[in-house]
């Protein structure tokens, strides 16, 4: 099969026809057992600019040639998308031969064979070297090309100006009378959609070159019939007849024709151009015969003189030479002719001559069963449908279109379907217009065609049924080939999968798969399917997760295609469960969340019953003992006051501990400050000195140098966290040894931001801690195994207080002495200079006048005392409104107060401190350590 791409109109794509109508009859007469090779030709109207024409030319050529041969010669790209087409929808490729094409990777030979633009471009300041601007009339799909080889190789030579295609005829024309000299107009053709009601692209260049306003260049041959200049082409003639060596099998058909320059002589003379620079093959069209000199003319009568001798020695030999080969070709003729007539009858084709002008017919080669004379004519059209009359006369008016339709043979009483087409034509010596036709009888074939037809017919109504169906109920319909990776669905499905027709023309797995949720993707529903042994409907659950961010929940009840243990495909219905899978999942989250919020409410209740019961014991028992040393006699009070202090300060630590639950954020504020680690591990473990001595347990202290250096850190939260640490181990641990390593380790890297690193561990020889505890005992309240007092919540605390300075409290069982180790890992800074250092020693009040206010009795007895000893002179009052009498009296050199008092309280007073202008120093007390 052969597809022209063009309209018939079109110079080129007649000449191209024509030159392979030439080389078919040639090739018939040379080797007639070509006659048996069936050529069926078609032409496609590629400048049709309807959306769906493509489809349709697939479609009817599929419908009219249901069995398609094996082989495609596509002339031009849109025949050859055709071609592709075609070949889809066999399940046996078909051989494609692409000429005239930008696919060069296909047998054949590609437009860039058959036209070369940067040789015609080269031509150009060749032919004019005084040219300054190249006007070029081109289709939208070569503006890239042609800027991009003369942006390039020709930027320097000449300026470039592309007009756009999509000016009307008029718009163009008036674009161009206006071109100044020194200009030259390349024509490349014009593209899809290009025949308009303006006329023809061959109608526009004749009308561009009798504007007379610049030479007029092209690469197609057809354009010197408009009178251009002509231009470096491929004959299309030589197209044509390379088409036909192609279609019959001749491996010469597989050379491109050769290019050449084929310039018009008074186009060249008319504009000065100069073909001495030019490379290549040259051929002049129109060129006048030369004048000769007299001696010149003399010169050739004598050798016509010759030649006239030669030729009657030559003559008798002619003569005789002709008669030999006459006989011969008679003799070579009569074979011919024997095998065309077996050729004929073997393909039930049938011959013969008809007489345009008389329409009359003659049999060239009659077929057995074929009645009288041929029908042509008013008889033919007569015989035939009124449906079919126009067509058969359009295309047997044509050479090479192959015409289909009904023909009643009133002889025989029957109606029989018949292909025919003209092969050739030509005009006798009487002036009558002769067409050779040839003819087959393929009733046979119709009767199958029509038959399947009537089947298909019937099963696109049981389909549109059942999507009728399915539109109803909101299912969609899908069949998934997973072979081929396309899936052919209704729109039910379409819409459930966000796959609008203008965008997703055919369905590929691809474009499924990419709105599969991971967890319901492909790989799970083959898997599925192959597990399948029966061929039932199965159910599978898809979740998917379209581009608009939406979820969407679908049931696909699927079954497989398997083939020789192949899994092929499935097919089956989708239906939207999105609606019942929210609100499932809906009640299953509200019942998770219930639960969950049961759960917390349950141990928040189960953790204040155990905070109560602590503070309970924990307070009730030093108070206890307080009252019974209070109520012993003089003597006992006195021995006990150790005990008394000691009692008090559990108390206070209790209450701090209380105070870091209730009010966490106190832990995330740090006081950086310049100091030693060295020497804050040992400040913090003085006090515990008669602690450790009374249990008799020795403590020792590890470090390297840099623990020795200076570093800005939260002092008061590292003293916290050590002396919870030993208290630990001599309390819980039940030991003999406690040994504190301090190490301060430099950056491994030298970036700007990375910090040293403080290393403190805390280990002792004692009993340990399980490792199923190692994570729980840094849970608030939690004892782990001791029976000793304790509220659970100092380790809390102390972790809390490491993490707020970036660093990690973690307790493990200690390599060297067997028991317990607490491991504390920070970030440090080195000394910043202007820091305060918690170690300065304390401002000394000796000789200040202080003014206290507290209503408390014996606060005020302990503070005044206190007070004295510090070297002050105190005045104590029990209200706010007393001492703001007293500061209004003389000169205070420090104002302490209490917060809450009756008549006025301690934020009153300041603020009527401040309205009388002083700014004396103002220490604020008060015993509300938890809570607001």
């Amino acid at each position: 099969m052969i597809l022209f791409t063009g309209h018939e109109q079109i110079p080129f794509q007649q000449e191209v026809f024509q030159g392979f109508i030439d080389e078919q009859y040639q090739l018939l007469f040379d080797q007639s057992e070509l006659f048996t090779k069936e050529v069926y030709i078609h032409r496609l109207d590629a400048f049709r600019s309807e959306p769906d024409y493509l489809r349709h030319n697939i479609d009817s050529l599929y419908k009219n040639y249901p069995k398609l041969p094996a082989t495609i010669i596509a002339e031009g790209n849109f025949a050859l998308r055709v071609a592709q087409g075609l070949s889809s929808k066999q399940p046996n490729a078909i051989d494609v031969v692409s000429v005239n094409t930008n696919m060069s990777a296909l047998p054949g030979f590609s437009k860039g064979e058959l036209f070369d633009l940067e040789k015609t471009l080269d031509s150009i300041p060749r032919l004019f070297p005084n040219i300054k601007e190249l006007v070029v009339l081109a289709p939208a799909s070569r503006r890239v090309e042609v800027e991009d080889l003369w942006d390039f190789n020709f930027a320097d030579q000449f300026d470039l100006t592309l007009l756009d295609e999509s000016l009307s005829f008029d718009e163009t024309l008036s674009t161009l009378k206006k071109l100044p000299a020194d200009r030259v107009i390349l024509w490349l053709g014009r593209g899809t959609g290009s025949v308009s009601e303006d006329g023809l692209p061959i109608q526009l260049t004749k009308q561009i070159v009798e504007l007379d306003v610049a030479p007029f260049i092209s690469m197609q041959s057809s354009s010197l019939k408009a009178g251009g200049l002509g231009g470096y082409m491929t004959l299309s003639k030589e197209l044509g007849q390379k088409i036909a060596l192609l279609a019959y099998g001749q491996s010469e058909g597989y050379e491109p024709p050769q290019k050449r320059y084929i310039l018009d002589y008074n186009e060249l003379e008319r504009w000065k151009a100069d073909t001495s620079n030019l490379k290549g093959p040259i051929s002049i069209i129109n060129e006048p015969l030369s004048i000769f000199t007299e001696r010149q003319v003399q010169t050739y009568i004598g050798l016509l003189l010759l030649m006239a001798a030669l030729l009657s020695a030559l003559f008798a030999w002619w003569n005789w030479h002709q008669l030999t080969l006459r006989n011969r070709q008679l003799s070579k003729i009569e074979s011919l002719d024997r095998q065309l007539h077996l050729a004929l009858s073997t393909s039930k084709l049938v011959l013969f001559e008809e007489n345009v002008t008389h329409q009359t017919a003659e049999w060239i080669e009659k077929g057995p069963n074929e009645p009288g004379l041929p029908l042509v004519g008013e008889a033919r059209l007569n015989a035939t449908e009124p449906r079919y009359r126009d067509q058969i006369s359009d295309a047997l008016a044509q050479t090479g279109v192959v015409v289909e339709y009904p023909l009643f043979i009133e002889e025989l009483n029957m109606e029989k379907w018949v292909r025919t087409s003209s092969i050739s034509e030509y005009t006798n010596s009487q002036g009558e217009l002769i067409r050779i036709q040839l003819s087959q009888d393929v009733t046979d074939i119709k009767e199958k065609e029509l038959a399947l037809a009537e089947s298909v017919k019937r099963t696109e109504k049981v389909l549109q049924q059942l999507n009728d169906v399915s539109e109803f109920g909101d299912i969609g319909l899908f069949h998934s080939d997973l072979i081929n990776g396309v899936v052919t669905a209704n729109d039910v499905f379409r819409s459930l999968y966000d796959l609008p027709k203008d965008q997703y023309p055919t369905i590929t797995q691809e474009d499924i798969s990419t709105r599969i949720a991971a967890d319901s993707g492909e790989d799970q529903l083959k898997n599925q399917l192959h597990n399948w042994q029966s061929n039932n409907f199965q159910k599978i659950q898809r979740e998917l997760l379209l581009p608009s961010g939406e979820r969407r929940y679908l049931e696909l009840n699927a079954r497989p295609e398997v083939k020789e243990g192949v899994l092929q495909g499935f097919s089956g219905a989708v239906i939207n469960r999105t609606d019942d899978v929210l609100l499932r999942h809906q009640l299953e989250v509200t019942l998770t969340e219930r639960s969950l919020a049961v759960k917390r409410l349950e141990e928040t209740l189960q953790k204040q019953k155990q905070m109560f019961a602590v503070i309970g014991h924990e307070l009730r028992t030093p108070a206890a003992a307080l009252n019974m040393m209070l109520e012993a006699d003089d003597a006992a009070i006195t021995e006990s006051f150790g005990d008394i202090r000691s009692t008090s300060q559990h108390l206070l630590a209790v209450l701090h501990d209380l105070r870091s639950v209730v009010e966490p954020e106190l832990i995330q504020e740090r006081a950086l400050s310049n100091a030693r680690p060295i020497e804050i591990i040992e400040r913090s473990l003085t006090p515990l000195k008669t602690m450790l001595d009374n249990k008799q347990i020795r403590c020792s202290v590890k470090s390297n140098d840099m623990a020795g250096h200076q570093f800005n850190l939260d002092q008061r939260g590292i003293r916290q966290v050590l002396t919870n640490l030993v208290k630990n181990a001599v309390v819980h641990g039940h030991g003999g040894m406690v040994q504190v390593q301090v190490e301060v380790f430099t950056p491994s890297s030298a970036d700007e931001g990375a910090m040293h690193q403080l290393s403190i561990s805390v280990e002792d020889d004692g009993r340990g801690i399980p490792t199923s505890q190692y994570e729980s005992i840094f849970e608030p309240f939690e004892r782990g195994d001791t029976d000793a007092d304790g509220t659970g919540l100092g380790l809390s605390i102390c972790r809390e207080i490491i993490q707020a300075n970036g660093g990690t409290l973690n307790v493990k069982e200690s390599e060297a002495l067997g028991g317990a180790c607490f491991t504390i890992n920070m970030p440090v800074e080195l000394k910043q200079s202007a820091t305060p250092d918690e170690t300065a020693s304390m401002v000394s009040l000796e000789g200040l006048s202080v003014l206290m206010a507290e209503d408390n009795l014996m606060l005020r007895k302990l503070s005044e005392n206190l007070l004295q000893k510090l070297g002050a002179n105190p005045v104590l009052v029990e209200n706010g409104q007393l001492a703001l009498d007293l500061f209004n009296k003389q000169k205070w050199d420090l104002i302490i107060t209490d917060i809450f008092m009756p008549e006025m309280n301690g934020y009153e007073l300041v603020e009527a401190i401040r309205a009388t202008g002083s700014d004396v120093k103002v220490l604020g007390v008060t015993a509300a350590t938890v809570g607001n």
